[in-house]
């Protein structure tokens, strides 16, 4: 995978499908989080909306828009973004779940990727948790309708 600053030598090598997209996951794997931690379930289908150049944005029904950026040839890259954010005022924390995507287009039509899942706790009764801060990755693959 490309990194973001990548030179003008690795531009774009793809022009994804605008329209619906189906989505498919692989599996959980490198799972560190408790069971008491929920899998989340991404929505199966999506739309992406690409006009042009260095990023195309996935709107999915169930969350806020998601802006995804091409960091050279067919490697695509969505930052960060906070997903869940629970607080429990009696225990002092809030739990804090973020989804970071990369993945790689095979053509306009389909990518294969890898969302990375990060679970963290923010408060001071934090410390009633020993196996938080965790994470998991739910490898993925898209294909356009």
């Amino acid at each position: 995978m490309a990194p973001l600053g990548c030179s003008d030598d690795d531009e774009p090598s793809v022009a994804p499908v605008d329209g619906t997209w189906n989505y498919f996951e692989m599996g959980v794997e490198n799972n560190t989080c408790p069971v008491t931690v929920p899998i989340l379930q991404p929505s199966t289908t999506f739309l992406l909306d690409y006009d042009g150049g260095d990023s195309f944005q996935i709107e999915q029904f169930d969350q806020t828009d998601i802006v995804c950026n091409l960091v050279g040839g067919p490697d695509f890259l969505c930052p960060d973004r906070l997903v869940v954010s629970d607080e429990n005022t009696d225990l002092n924390i809030r739990i804090d779940i973020s989804i970071r995507i990369e993945g790689s287009f095979e053509n306009d039509a389909a990518a294969t990727g890898l969302q990375d899942v990060s679970v963290e706790c923010v408060g001071d009764g934090c410390g009633i948790f020993d196996d938080i801060p965790c994470h998991y990755e739910l490898p993925f693959r898209a294909e356009a309708q």
